[in-house]
């Protein structure tokens, strides 16, 4: 599940109706919703705790203005939110700590992890009955 937001602006005199762009903070990419006869606009598909820039031009019967300067708002970061975490084999995502999303895997289905072998060992060694654990990672 997504963010919403409403975006909304002062309207202009004469104006018949509004062009709105936005994006998020991270992209360069402008997304356009024309024609909007309102002051306010519904944006759908937010991400959660993502910081989003818009702004918004008028169409009057002379032609268009110059678009605004631009405006930002942040989306909430609720924990325990539905999310999609984009990963096809998880399921029930929700917002976690820092804004994080993520689910639980998907019955019978696990993450293989592959065998990391030191630069002093051929790939069929062994490496006897020591552990020497880093951080989150441990060679066996």
């Amino acid at each position: 599940m997504a963010n919403t937001a409403t975006v909304s602006w002062t309207a202009v005199s004469g104006a018949t109706s509004y062009n709105l762009q936005w994006r998020p903070t991270t992209t360069f990419e402008w997304m356009t919703v024309a024609g909007i006869t309102s002051t306010s606009h519904i944006l759908n598909g937010l991400s959660p705790g993502a910081t989003y820039v818009f702004r918004v031009n008028a169409e009057c019967a002379g032609g268009s203005s110059a678009y605004s300067a631009n405006a930002a708002f942040t989306t909430p970061c609720t924990l325990g939110t539905a999310c999609d975490d984009e990963d096809p084999y998880t399921e029930n995502d929700i917002i976690l700590a820092d804004c994080l999303c993520a689910g639980t895997p998907l019955p019978g289905f696990y993450y293989a992890i592959q065998k990391v072998v030191a630069r002093d060992r051929r790939p069929w060694g062994s490496f006897g009955r020591s552990v020497a654990i880093d951080g989150d990672y441990a060679i066996v």
